[in-house]
């Protein structure tokens, strides 16, 4: 049995590495370390793809609050620190119980090139909202513009396939843009877009003049399956590294033009309305029109809302590139034939959009969340419409408090009847968290997920897996 250089680390400082001393870290949040390099190991069990493993992991933080200071005229109001973030992480799944011929080392989290980038999960530039803000790595919770194409975009979907993506956002007093890799290695959605503020152009320094933006978008997914291979029994066909085997690719696009008016923007209230319009290349066209309102009663308390109408064109999808777009681009919806082979298996979005497809209609989405001190953050959306495929959830929650402890939530479940039960797990993407710091340097917790696998008979369907952890964390 061969054992990777990663394996061999992590099981060596996991071992050697020692506690700290009470207090030396001056963590003021439960998981959010200070300016300096930590190192933290952890060990425990864990569930995955139905087998039980002994995990071993070792996780490296680097964070700089101020390493430069943007301040230049045009791009920001007033001087502006950027920090950095750096954190690498190698797990080590060890198999409980292998037997003869078994790998001991979980082969899935070391198979291909994108799970080597796991060695630097995240850079991170800045912090969103600011005027430059880059993340490379691991993404999550990803909107663009007004959300209308991405939102809450995910690309690390898949158990066993880590994506290591890049987005990247600028927010200048006249203008603005964004640009989106889900993956460097693999990519399957890169796009960005643009904006401009023209009265801001005239008078840079007048707050008012930033109220009215244009904006335009294009993002493609140069690899969109249309077509799956299949095998003599009509199974779809599985690779030695658990993908679809696909048969016919084709290159798609989604283009968007968006004009947005902030009505109100005090230090308590804010009320801003926009109008998108969205084309997916060859298939469908959409309008979305919507209002974004946030209020801040007292201090620490900020309460935000959306609502929007959606006018859909047949064959339209909106906010294609959300968090369940990995699987869908390949096992979305059946196409309901007279055939008896395949006829229930999920065939990929655009097969399924040019043999089933869903005509015009309308839709809305209702959205509202809450954040208190940044201890406490909770977001619901419901969106829903004519058809079934226009239905969707999307719950978050996260409780980090200035004690020790560590809580976070998501959910998202797109395409379904609200009549077989809004909150069944059944092709639902679930991730959660809890940890507690009963001390500074030392850490327990659980993880409970329900994320996609591709069985070996071809099927994709979320799988559960969670683990028990206790952990230690050192401050250099």
């Amino acid at each position: 049995m061969r054992w990777p250089l990663p394996h061999l680390l992590t099981l060596l400082i996991t071992l050697v590495v020692p506690p700290v001393a009470p207090g030396t870290t001056g963590q003021a949040h439960a998981d959010e370390p200070p300016e300096g390099f930590f190192i933290r190991t952890s060990a425990g069990a864990a569930y995955l793809d139905e087998d039980w493993f002994a995990r071993l992991s070792l996780s490296l933080l680097v964070q700089r609050d101020n390493l430069l200071t943007l301040d230049r005229p045009g791009w920001t109001e007033g001087p502006e620190s950027l920090g950095l973030r750096v954190h690498s992480w190698v797990p080590l799944h060890l198999r409980l119980g292998a037997e003869d011929g078994e790998a001991v080392v979980r082969e899935e989290d070391w198979d291909e090139i994108g799970d080597w980038f796991r060695l630097l999960r995240v850079v991170e530039l800045g912090q969103p909202g600011a005027s430059l803000h880059v993340r490379a790595g691991e993404l999550a919770q990803v909107r663009v513009g007004h959300g209308t194409l991405v939102d809450h975009f995910i690309n690390t979907l898949q158990l066993d396939h880590f994506q290591w993506g890049i987005h990247a956002t600028a927010d200048a007093v006249a203008w603005g843009g964004e640009v989106l890799v889900d993956s460097v290695t693999d990519p399957a959605l890169i796009g960005a877009r643009g904006l401009v503020r023209p009265l801001a152009f005239a008078d840079p320094t007048d707050p008012v003049a930033r109220r009215f933006a244009v904006g335009g978008s294009l993002f493609v997914d140069p690899t969109t399956p249309a077509r799956l291979s299949i095998d003599d029994d009509g199974l779809y066909i599985v690779d030695d590294r658990r993908r679809l085997a696909v048969d016919e690719r084709e290159a798609t696009a989604s283009l968007g033009v968006d004009a947005e008016f902030t009505a109100v923007r005090t230090d308590t209230v804010g009320l801003t309305a926009y109008l998108d319009g969205n084309l997916h290349a060859g298939r469908g066209a959409g309008l979305h029109a919507g209002l974004f309102f946030d209020v801040r009663p007292v201090d620490g308390l900020h309460l935000h809302a959306r609502g929007e109408f959606r006018r859909m064109g047949r064959d339209y999808l909106a906010t294609p590139f959300g968090p369940l777009h990995a699987v869908h681009r390949l096992a979305y919806r059946p196409v309901r034939t007279d055939a008896p082979d395949a006829s229930t298996q999920r065939r990929p979005r655009l097969e399924w959009l040019r043999g089933e497809g869903v005509g015009a209609r309308n839709g809305w989405l209702a959205e509202g969340g809450v954040d208190l001190h940044g201890w406490f953050r909770l977001l619901a959306s419901w969106e829903d419409g004519e058809a079934e495929v226009d239905t969707a959830l999307r719950l978050r929650a996260e409780v980090d408090p200035p004690w020790p402890v560590l809580l976070g939530f998501f959910l998202a479940r797109d395409g379904f009847d609200p009549a077989d039960g809004v909150l069944s797990l059944d092709d639902t993407l679930l991730v959660s968290e809890a940890r507690l710091f009963p001390l500074p340097w030392l850490h327990v917790g659980g993880e409970l997920s329900r994320r996609w696998l591709i069985r070996p008979d071809g099927t994709a369907e979320p799988a559960t897996d969670y683990a028990v952890l206790v952990g230690l964390t050192l401050g250099l």
